[in-house]
């Protein structure tokens, strides 16, 4: 089990699927930033993933923190960044976290800065190979039907594959 870092998409999207506490399943720390929290819990008030959000830090397995590094180290293409990945890509780098979001700039920055980053497909795939859900593909399908993820078809192919779901070639 790894410690994770949070933007807000995995979050929201692991809250409108009801499964946001296979964060806790998954991993032995879950950390979002303050940024995260004011963007998911506060701005999005009325909303599953706000209310998710604000039972997970009271229940203490959410932590909400603030990172202590400078948004200098991630460079330039910060800037096209929000509050909420700037700072979970710093808090991620400076606990030597996994990252978790669906940003693909987000996912840059945080790549070329040696972060291991994942996704909510991700969160999904290690979820299925853990058995905490018997299939992926509905979960995809859901995904792609009530929330605003866009997921290729390669993608799906290969969390499919991954997940060991994708079908048989004869």
């Amino acid at each position: 089990m790894l410690a994770v870092v949070s933007d807000s998409s995995p979050l929201i999207y692991l809250s409108r699927l009801g499964l946001i506490t296979l964060l806790r399943e998954l991993h032995e720390q879950v950390i979002v930033p303050r940024a995260v929290w004011e963007e998911v819990a506060v701005g999005g008030t009325g909303w599953p993933e706000s209310e998710n959000l604000k039972r997970a830090v009271s229940e203490g397995w959410i932590l909400v923190r603030t990172p202590g590094l400078s948004q200098e180290v991630l460079g330039p293409a910060a800037n096209q960044l929000g509050r909420g990945e700037v700072e979970a890509i710093l808090l991620a780098k400076q606990l030597q976290a996994m990252l978790l979001t669906d940003d693909s700039d987000g996912r840059a920055v945080a790549e070329s800065i040696g972060l291991k980053v994942s996704g909510t497909v991700g969160v999904l795939i290690r979820a299925k190979a853990q058995r905490h859900v018997q299939q992926l593909k509905p979960l995809l399908d859901r995904l792609r039907r009530e929330t605003n993820l866009r997921i290729s078809e390669e993608l799906i192919a290969a969390a499919l594959e991954a997940a060991g779901e994708a079908p048989s070639r004869t």
